[in-house]
């Protein structure tokens, strides 16, 4: 993830058409993957990332701020350990839901 190796903040956007049983979690495995496989090259202490994911279909967004010292958290911030597959029913301390609607 190019995300990991620049100095400055940065933003993951993930727009998903629906958020089904499995394609939530699906996304946070593959996210956990990348960050694992990158940490190393995080340098900036201070940089943020920024992950937004939103589902289309549910009108639903998660945001989550990440930082250098959250990776440890990794797991329990991408919900691994609960294996929470659908949006509508995500809840996570970790990150902030909105829903929204086209009015």
């Amino acid at each position: 993830m190019k995300l990991i190796t620049e100095k400055q903040d940065g933003a993951f956007i993930h727009l998903l058409e629906n958020t089904g049983s499995n394609t939530l979690i699906s996304v946070f495995f593959k996210l956990a993957r990348c960050f694992e496989k990158f940490q190393d090259q995080w340098e900036n202490e201070s940089k943020t990332i920024q992950l937004i994911i939103l589902s289309y279909n549910q009108k639903q967004l998660i945001h989550c701020q990440l930082s250098k010292k959250d990776l440890p958290e990794l797991k329990k911030i991408l919900s691994l350990e609960h294996k929470s597959g659908n949006m509508k029913n995500f809840k996570n301390s970790y990150w902030n839901t909105f829903s929204f609607d086209e009015s």
